[in-house]
C-alpha cells in the first residue's frame, strides 16, 4: 500500500512525500525539505503501525536504513523498532 503525504497550507493540500506499507518494509520519504525535522515522520510511522495492525499483522520490519541516515533510525527506534542483524 502507498499513501501520499500530505500537508494544509493556505493555498490547499500539499503532497510532501510518500510512504509504503508492506510486511516487510515501511520507508517513508518526505522530499521537501522545510518540513523535514518536524516530528512529521515519527507521526507516519505511527499511523502506518496502526494501520498495520488493525489489518492483523502480526510483524512489521524495517527493511534497511542508509547509515548516513541518522534521522530516519532515531525516528523509527522511538517507534520501538529495534535494530536486527
Amino acid at each position: 500500500m502507498v499513501y501520499v503525504i500530505e500537508v494544509v497550507t493556505p493555498s490547499g493540500w500539499l503532497p510532501i512525500g510518500d510512504a509504503t506499507l508492506a510486511p516487510h518494509t515501511m520507508p517513508i520519504v518526505i522530499g521537501h525539505q522545510e518540513y523535514r525535522n518536524r516530528g512529521l515522520g515519527k507521526r507516519v510511522i505511527a499511523m502506518l503501525v496502526r494501520r498495520a495492525r488493525s489489518l492483523g499483522w502480526r510483524d512489521l520490519a524495517v527493511k534497511s536504513i542508509y547509515t548516513y541516515n541518522e534521522r530516519s533510525r532515531r525516528a523509527y527506534e522511538s517507534a520501538e523498532f529495534r535494530v536486527v542483524r
